[in-house]
């Protein structure tokens, strides 16, 4: 699967989604939104918002609750890797590993 954005002036980008041990659907599309959104609002390119629109619905598939907080230091990571990484990069209950580097897992944050 892929998330595509398109610009204003018609250009595209495409960015690949994490691969993930999925625990539960809900609320995935919702954090995606929020992810993409939330780079959007803080002028980051592009690229960037769909990595963290990824980032968010992959964390929040990983926990039984609605919503779910990677921990800033995996965001960094995942936002920052190269293609080869991200294309490697794992999350799951028991942790999140991009870049040969491992981090704690997604934690709950409730219900939306």
């Amino acid at each position: 699967m892929r998330a595509i954005a398109v610009a204003r002036d018609g250009s595209q980008v495409s960015v690949p989604a994490l691969s993930v041990e999925v625990v539960e659907p809900v609320g995935a599309g919702d954090s995606f939104a929020a992810g993409f959104l939330h780079g959007l609002a803080h002028g980051e390119d592009m690229r960037t918002c769909l990595r963290r629109g990824h980032a968010g619905a992959a964390a929040t598939l990983t926990v039984r609750a609605d919503l779910a907080v990677l921990p800033p230091a995996a965001i960094a990571a995942l936002l920052a890797c190269d293609e080869r990484d991200w294309a490697h990069a794992h999350i799951g209950p028991e942790g999140i590993h991009v870049g040969g580097k491992g981090f704690p897992p997604p934690q709950e944050s409730g219900h939306a």
